[in-house]
């Protein structure tokens, strides 16, 4: 396969498969000298897929290079990819508690004690009007409601535009 086809059915670009080779993880299996095209077997294919899924681990290339080499202590790797695992499971528990908490509800009735709510509704065309009118609410509103807080009386005003 060559290197736009490896690419398109991996949904990676050729930049990357380059990279790649830049980095001493993969080499073309075969390498036409007169074009310079790269042909790849499926044993490249897969090692791609490899090096992918231990990126998407969160190992960078370098690790995955001295992994490939031989040429690195694995035990803080092991470790790092423990700990990945852990914080995943962790996360899962957390979703697994949030779905059974959203299940499990109680409906409680509330009382309000009886207040006073006033209602405007005013018609605009356009946005501009739309905003006007808000302005010229909610500034007085809440000048309104600081003084009523300071008054210990609670007041609710829905507005509409429309």
């Amino acid at each position: 396969m060559s290197i736009g086809e490896i690419a398109k059915s991996l949904g990676i670009t050729q930049r990357i498969i380059l990279n790649y080779e830049e980095k001493n993880l993969l080499q073309a299996d075969v390498k036409d000298g007169a074009t310079g095209n790269r042909y790849y077997m499926a044993d490249s294919l897969t090692k791609i897929r490899t090096i992918r899924v231990l990126q998407n681990l969160g190992l960078s290339l370098d690790d995955i290079q001295a992994y490939y080499d031989g040429t690195t202590d694995m035990q803080p790797m092991i470790e790092r990819l423990e700990k990945l695992r852990d914080e995943l499971n962790l996360n899962i528990e957390k979703l697994k508690q949030r779905v059974k908490s959203d299940n499990d509800f109680e409906l409680h009735t509330v009382t309000i004690p009886e207040q006073t709510i006033y209602r405007r509704t005013m018609h605009a065309d356009t946005v501009d009007q739309r905003k006007e009118h808000l302005r010229d609410i909610y500034y007085p509103f809440c000048y309104a409601k600081i003084w009523l807080r300071h008054q210990q009386t609670h007041v609710f005003y829905r507005i509409s535009v429309r």
